[in-house]
């Protein structure tokens, strides 16, 4: 397994890395798939490791503020991008349709482009272009352009993906160096026999994440479409995705400090209870002003923070993992991204005044899945080898330093 998650942590560097100097769009698509398939992979990978390496009793922690990085990541990410992004961009660029400034490059559905179209016809019009300021010529027979505006800094994009790229790798040497020194030094586990009751589990938590992702992406799609609708304009409505993302990522630490006191699935009850009251708030009040729908997003956004880390955590808590099972959960999560377009996305184009609905019903859904969870482990008994192996574990935990658990993982695996 080792290989796979080193393999896939290269690959994800290596696709981020040409995104930049590839000259067609189909092929920075096939790119971004890499991206996609090969961080699903090591994201599998990574949830192993950290159960390999770190106690039983701390796992849930652990998961917690593996997801916090995400947070970190995102803020940190726009702050090393900015230095290299030109100030304006140009008119000239592909991205922009001559024939619908807002249609997108992207494939895109005919009905997706005109309700775009109409929604942001109050988008300032891009002004014509002004005529060439005249040059003087001086007594050498030379002239230099007179321009009131600077000539926008060229830009320098590839450099940020050029770092991620650098980093990914560096992080994927040290997993190969990890296994190298650690080759030989641990005793192999047995092959590990995943009762129904586990797959039940897994299964379940799959369902969570797919609904989870797919409510969270579908306010991220529709949720400043809802606010040209209301009569915010264009760029006011931009400030809703941002206010939701910043409060998705500094809640982020909260479910961190929870886990240390509660339990996973006090800790994942908490967060659904949470994601159903923000999203009937959106409902019964996002309606009624900007300020209220700027606030409900604001909550939304505090809500989404600690519902896909505290699923997991629950689940790294009740069930033995293969890394079979781990991509089973991350590829569901993964499917529930791709799909808001074809499940809630054409209803939103036809009635966009339905949007609050969309995350208060998956919210109701998502809660159903979480208690079923709940219930389920609950109600299926384990089976007498699941039994013998949590015994003998703890056993083996008042013995065995984490340095010895790392020697495990990588001999084994």
């Amino acid at each position: 397994m080792h290989y796979l998650l080193v393999g896939a942590t290269v690959l994800h560097g290596v696709s981020y890395a040409l995104v930049p100097v590839c000259g067609d769009i189909r092929i920075a698509h096939v790119l971004f798939a890499l991206q996609g398939l090969s961080l699903r992979f090591s994201e599998a990978g990574s949830y192993l490791l950290l159960m390999a390496v770190h106690k039983s009793q701390w796992i849930s922690t652990i998961v917690q503020g593996y997801h916090l990085m995400f947070a970190v990541g995102a803020g940190v990410g726009p702050l090393i991008a900015r230095p290299f992004i030109s100030d304006r961009a140009s008119l000239t660029n592909r991205t922009i349709s001559s024939r619908n400034p807002f249609s997108s490059p992207f494939p895109s559905t005919p009905a997706q482009s005109s309700a775009l179209y109409e929604i942001h016809r109050n988008a300032p019009v891009v002004p014509p272009t002004p005529a060439p300021t005249p040059v003087p010529t001086t007594a050498t027979g030379l002239g230099a352009p007179l321009s009131p505006h600077p000539l926008p800094r060229p830009s320098r994009v590839f450099i940020p993906f050029a770092i991620l790229a650098f980093l990914t790798i560096l992080i994927a040497t040290c997993f190969y160096l990890a296994h190298r020194w650690a080759n030989g030094s641990g005793k192999p586990r047995p092959p590990t026999r995943h009762s129904l009751r586990e797959w039940a589990l897994t299964l379940l938590c799959a369902c969570h994440a797919f609904l989870y992702v797919h409510t969270f992406v579908s306010v991220l799609d529709f949720l400043s479409i809802y606010g040209v609708l209301k009569g915010m304009t264009r760029a006011d409505s931009l400030l809703l995705i941002s206010g939701l993302m910043w409060s998705c990522c500094c809640f982020r630490l909260v479910p961190v400090v929870l886990s240390v006191k509660l339990t996973p699935a006090n800790v994942l009850f908490l967060a659904d209870t949470a994601l159903v009251a923000a999203a009937g708030a959106m409902y019964a009040v996002g309606h009624k002003s900007h300020a209220h729908l700027w606030y409900c997003s604001v909550l939304l956004g505090a809500a989404f923070a600690s519902v896909y880390g505290s699923a997991n955590a629950w689940l790294i808590s009740k069930v033995r993992l293969s890394y079979l099972q781990t991509c089973v959960v991350v590829s569901a999560a993964a499917l529930g991204a791709v799909l808001p377009s074809l499940l809630v996305g054409r209803w939103i184009e036809e009635r966009p005044g339905i949007f609050p609905v969309v995350p208060l019903v998956s919210a109701g859904l998502l809660a159903c899945i979480m208690v079923a969870m709940l219930l389920a482990a609950r109600v299926i008994p384990k089976d007498s080898d699941q039994l013998d192996e949590e015994k003998s574990s703890t056993t083996q935990l008042s013995h065995k330093s984490s340095k010895s658990s790392v020697y495990s993982y990588w001999a084994y695996e």
